[in-house]
């Protein structure tokens, strides 16, 4: 485990603001666009991707593989998932608010759950984004990945398949 990426990418919230609007950008590009990211899946954003082993996983699968293949592929996307998911809260809020108040997302405060929409800045500033290194380009790649899988499940089911129990 490489501790000194993990602790500089949970350093850089400006990192964490990017990798959850491209989540975001692929969460919207396949269903209505009044359905956005909500909070619960948000806050595994930063968890599973500022984990090495599982952006290696997940940055060159394809779409149609899914969460699935991914975790029956890698099952150790999960060991550790519930602390980086304790760990990271304060940091992807923080993350969250950085991408508000950059303008790459839209926070719906309309439904029971925020939802996160991408903006169109987003979109453009995003389409031109080349990270000149391997890591970034990696997370960006793992982002898109999780945008497009987590469309698939319902907040408790995803919850469940990463064997994430939350704490009251």
């Amino acid at each position: 485990m490489d501790i000194l990426l993990e602790q500089r990418a949970i350093q850089n919230p400006a990192l964490g603001a990017l990798l959850i609007s491209r989540v975001c950008k692929e969460y919207s590009k396949g269903g209505p666009p009044t359905q956005g990211l909500s909070l619960p899946k948000v806050l595994l954003v930063l968890p599973m991707l500022f984990h090495r082993q599982t952006v290696a996983a997940i940055k060159g699968m394809q779409r149609q593989s899914g969460l699935f293949k991914a975790l029956a592929d890698n099952p150790y996307i999960k060991i550790g998932l519930q602390a980086r998911f304790q760990s990271l809260t304060d940091s992807t809020w923080t993350a969250i608010l950085l991408a508000g108040q950059s303008k790459l997302i839209l926070v719906d405060r309309t439904t029971p759950w925020p939802s996160l929409f991408p903006t169109s800045q987003a979109a453009k500033g995003l389409n031109e984004l080349k990270p000149t290194h391997d890591d970034g380009r990696d997370m960006l790649k793992a982002a898109a990945r999780l945008g497009w899988w987590f469309r698939a499940f319902r907040d408790a089911e995803l919850y469940s398949l990463l064997g994430l129990g939350v704490s009251r």
